[in-house]
């Protein structure tokens, strides 16, 4: 799981954040607040900033079947009905561990980071993790990488899924404890440690106001029954600041039992100021109440962020399949009906097939017949002569001059020139030149005619013809030529 890497946080007074408030609805909604802190559990209903009762075990709970067997006490005593459930945890299984990773860019630190996690993977199994940057004098590039095997959170979680419950953050207890920094430090920019024990394991860190992470380390040492190695613990922690980070701490915050607390003033107290309280597991939990499910130290963001997308990919996946199961129903239905039409139409025609076929002979022979009708046509129409110009005769007439009349008149097909010739012969009164000058006339219209007439070169035949005394001039005429010439 890659989770994003947790940057400088803004400063905030204990005990809750600036983050919660009316204007976070997730900090709005009844969330079930469980701190198992060693091998103590505390939980308690937040709304919003406001804390609705408290409940506390009365033995050590050291396993996730532990966890289980008092889960059922805990929910009658809260009377808790909702699903949201954030866990402050510190337990044997949680690894928090300090790592150097290149500073010259994001991109760089991440995938150093990333690789320190597979490695942790390969040796000890997948973990569910996040990365806290650290700060000191030297702005070195580092990070707490704080390490849950994925095993563990899976069996916690599913022990509250059964109960209803929906587990969607988990804080270490470095989180609460940045606040109890911000208390320590006030306005002033100036480092702090804070050391806190529960039920035997003790957290150790040093930051400065403003949510800004030195160092932490979790050791387990009873303050009770080891004060001595607290005291030690803690001045060994004062001198690592000093000499590696180059940071002077004044200023220490204890919460632990008293044996544990003079031990550490018996070695620490020299030029410092050194505050002490019980530890309030329930404030702490308050004052992280109101972090979102994407607050980058929300240790399963990443993990919840990765199984949503699987669930997205099977749900698509899923939808997927089902479509196409769908679509091929939907094709072979289609298919089944085309067959069942096709069929139907099928024995429709095997029932009219007697018809069909005498209508397909009927129309078989009409067709041949049509055939050999056009084909005779063709042949007459290639074979027989171009029309006669029927109205030739009427042409011819209608233009001669009143003093000419018409005795011959032949048209004849001519098959070696594949033309019509005619041949007009007859008598015009009057004098010789009259007699020409209406015979030029004639053969100027029947040229421009329709019949498009051409007269032979032979000239035309002009003859005088005998009259009574007193009569008119007669001349006989005789002309011939063909038709429709270009």
């Amino acid at each position: 799981m890659i989770a994003p890497l947790a940057q400088e946080r803004p400063a905030a007074p204990a005990p809750l954040p600036t983050r919660s408030g009316a204007g976070n609805a997730h900090s709005r909604k009844a969330a079930l607040a469980i701190a198992w802190l060693g091998q103590s559990v505390e939980a308690a209903v937040f709304r919003g900033a406001a804390r609705v009762g408290g409940w506390a075990s009365s033995g050590a709970v050291a396993t996730v079947s532990d966890f289980e067997a008092v889960l059922g006490d805990m929910l009658a005593a809260l009377e808790f009905k909702g699903t949201d459930t954030l866990l402050l945890l510190e337990h044997e299984q949680f690894i928090h561990r300090v790592e150097s990773a290149p500073s010259f860019s994001e991109a760089a630190a991440r995938s150093y980071l990333q690789a320190r996690v597979a490695r942790h993977e390969r040796e000890c199994g997948e973990p569910v993790w996040c990365a806290q940057r650290t700060v000191s004098a030297r702005q070195d590039a580092s990070f707490m990488l704080h390490l849950l095997p994925t095993a563990f959170f899976d069996h916690l979680n599913q022990v509250l899924a059964s109960r209803g419950l929906t587990l969607s953050r988990v804080y270490p207890l470095i989180v609460p404890l940045q606040y109890e920094v911000d208390a320590v430090a006030g306005a002033a920019d100036e480092p702090v440690l804070v050391a806190a024990e529960m039920s035997g394991v003790t957290t150790i860190l040093v930051g400065r106001s403003g949510g800004r992470l030195t160092f932490a380390r979790t050791i387990r040492a009873s303050w009770a029954d080891e004060p001595v190695r607290v005291g030690v613990e803690v001045n060994r922690s004062l001198l690592y600041a000093k000499q590696q980070l180059g940071i002077v701490v004044r200023k220490v915050r204890l919460f632990g039992a008293d044996a544990g607390v003079e031990a550490v003033r018996a070695r620490c107290s020299e030029g410092r100021e050194i505050a002490a309280a019980d530890p309030h597991p329930l404030d702490w939990l308050q004052s992280i109440a109101g972090l979102a499910p994407h607050d980058p130290l929300n240790l399963v963001a990443g993990h919840l962020r990765r199984n949503r997308r699987r669930r997205l990919l099977r749900a698509g996946v899923a939808a997927a399949l089902w479509l196409g199961l769908a679509s091929m129903a939907v094709s072979a239905w289609s298919d089944g009906l085309a067959r069942r039409a096709g069929a139907q139409s099928f024995a429709a025609l095997r029932s009219r097939e007697v018809a069909l076929r005498a209508d397909l002979d009927r129309l078989t022979r009409r067709r041949e017949a049509m055939e050999r009708d056009r084909k005779f046509i063709s042949e007459a129409t290639g074979l027989r002569m171009p029309p006669v110009p029927e109205r030739a005769l009427g042409y011819l007439a209608a233009m001669l001059p009143k003093s000419a009349r018409l005795a011959e008149f032949k048209v004849a097909w001519d098959p070696s020139e594949s033309r019509w010739a005619f041949h007009a012969a007859g008598t015009i009164e009057g004098d010789e030149d009259d007699a020409h000058a209406a015979l030029d006339q004639v053969q100027q219209q029947l040229e421009r005619s329709p019949l498009r007439a051409h007269f032979n070169e032979t000239p035309r035949v002009l003859a005088a013809l005998p009259v009574p005394p007193d009569s008119p001039s007669l001349f006989g005429f005789n002309m011939g030529g063909t038709f429709f010439e270009d």
